[in-house]
């Protein structure tokens, strides 16, 4: 361990959490079938608290390259003030939609955002750029029919944790190359941007949850070939340029081998003069958006941050 990890320490609530999980009995990723994990996450679900009310609620197909895309629209009691298109984390293997909802809940709440939450097709089952295609099919259609989604003309967002963030720093790239600049803003939370499981940002220090080994099989999951790792439509640290990107909020975690490349896109995105604002949490684990938890207050944090930077990034474009 590099006196550089020395320096990071993991908050207390998140220890106490960490210890919580292993009791419980949660697998280690790699540990079990990618099919065996997602049932387990489901078990997990059903035994936590639902998310806070909001005004509605609507489950709905989106037409996807080869099929329909499960999707949920949340949207608040006033106009809202834009469509965020989120995409869940799980290391393109895992999540779905009720997964994520109590937290995009908060966050339509903490906003005052809509938001469409979509459910990609997973890996092993179906690998890269299989996600890749669908979160695109998902934007353009958030794009073109706003007012119908949202119930008002208003901004489109892409957002997205982990996997998600990934997933929506690409989907902002392959837009922006296209010529499509309808995207007012892209929220990466703790994103994977560089693809190496061999690079120094995964040799920095030894993670205290989701370690170099569990991430290195969600790779292996998602794209197998190791020539497609530097493709920017998985590792979008790699693009041959990041110019003319919307703005970009990245949120990071200390304790998060994940952390470093995500600050690395942010500082990359800054040089090329894309508005960038970014936070690291200090204490902080990977997942820690989803986290609602009275000793956690992190999640919170982070909700307060997207809505910040949401009103300053449209108050701008006004």
């Amino acid at each position: 361990m590099t006196s550089k990890a020395q320096s990071r320490k993991l908050d207390e609530g998140y220890k106490a959490l960490i210890e919580a999980v292993k009791a419980a009995g949660m697998p280690l990723f790699g540990s079990v079938t990618a099919s065996e994990l997602r049932s387990y996450h489901e078990s997990m679900l059903a035994k936590l608290p639902p998310g806070p009310a909001v005004e509605s609620v609507e489950d709905c197909i989106i037409a996807g390259p080869l099929g329909g895309i499960a999707a949920r629209i949340y949207r608040p009691s006033s106009i809202p003030k834009a469509l965020i298109v989120y995409f869940h984390g799980g290391g393109w293997t895992v999540g779905s939609l009720d997964g994520w909802d109590a937290a995009l809940r908060r966050l339509v709440l903490a906003s005052q955002c809509a938001v469409v939450s979509v459910d990609y097709r997973l890996a092993p089952e179906h690998r890269f750029p299989a996600a890749v295609d669908d979160a695109v099919a998902a934007t353009r259609w958030a794009l073109a029919e706003v007012e119908s989604i949202a119930h008002a003309v208003v901004p489109v967002v892409v957002a997205g944790d982990s996997a998600g963030g990934n997933l929506s720093a690409v989907v902002a790239r392959i837009l922006c190359e296209e010529g499509t600049h309808g995207l007012a803003a892209q929220i990466l939370i703790y994103p994977s941007t560089d693809g190496n499981i061999n690079s120094d940002y995964m040799r920095e220090f030894d993670s205290p949850f989701l370690t170099r080994d569990e991430i290195a099989w969600f790779f292996d999951q998602y794209v197998p070939d190791d020539d497609h790792r530097t493709d920017p439509r998985f590792a979008p640290l790699h693009g041959p340029r990041v110019d003319g990107l919307p703005p970009a909020l990245v949120l990071t975690a200390e304790c998060d081998l994940l952390c470093d490349e995500g600050e690395a896109y942010a500082a990359r995105l800054l040089s090329e003069g894309v508005t960038v604002r970014s936070r690291r949490f200090e204490g902080g684990i990977h997942g820690f958006f989803t986290m609602d938890r009275g000793l956690l207050p992190h999640s919170g944090q982070a909700m307060e941050d997207i809505a910040n930077f949401l009103k300053e990034v449209l108050a701008h474009r006004a």
